[in-house]
C-alpha cells in the first residue's frame, strides 16, 4: 500500500508509515501598511497557509522604497510577532513591504507585498503647523493672570 503525504507544496509517496517530512513555510499573508506618518509606519500580516511541518520561529521584513524592485532586508532578528513598527522613513519616500516566515528548514519565499504607500503625515505639513499654532494659542489663553 502506497501512502500520500503533504505538506505545502511538497508531496511524498512512501509505503511505510509515519514518515514525517519537514519543508520551509509557505509565505505570510495579508501584509498590510498602517499608522503611517512622515517617518514610520507598522506593517501587519498573518500566519502562512502552512508552517511546512515545522513551527514558525519568526519572520523577516524587507522593503523597496520608490518602486525601485530592490528589497533589502530591514530587520537583523527574526521578528516573533505579526506586526513590526519602523521608525526612521524619509518622508515623501515610497514604501513596499513584504514578509518571510522561518522555521527549522529555512525561509519562506518572500510574501506578496503591502501597497505602496508614501510616508507622510496623514493631513499636511499646513495641518501640523496650524494645530502647533492653534495649541500654543489655547495654552497661553488658558492661563489666568492676577493683575
Amino acid at each position: 500500500m502506497l501512502f500520500l503525504l503533504s505538506y505545502g507544496h511538497v508531496h511524498y509517496y512512501t509505503d511505510s508509515f509515519p514518515l514525517l517530512l519537514t519543508a520551509v513555510p509557505e509565505p505570510p499573508q495579508n501584509v498590510l501598511s498602517g499608522d503611517i506618518f512622515a517617518n514610520s509606519a507598522t506593517i501587519t500580516w498573518e500566519t502562512p497557509e502552512s508552517d511546512g511541518g515545522s513551527p514558525i520561529t519568526g519572520y523577516v521584513i524587507e522593503r523597496a522604497t520608490n518602486n525601485s524592485g530592490k528589497w533589502i532586508r530591514v530587520t537583523r532578528d527574526a521578528v516573533k510577532e505579526l506586526s513590526h513598527h519602523f521608525d526612521s522613513l524619509l518622508e515623501g519616500t515610497v514604501y513596499e513591504f513584504r514578509v518571510i516566515a522561518l522555521n527549522k528548514k529555512g525561509e519562506s519565499r518572500p510574501s506578496e507585498p503591502c501597497a505602496p504607500f508614501t510616508a507622510k503625515n496623514p493631513y499636511g505639513k499646513f495641518f501640523d503647523a496650524k494645530f502647533k499654532m492653534i495649541s500654543s494659542a489655547h495654552l497661553i489663553n488658558s492661563h489666568s493672570f492676577a493683575p
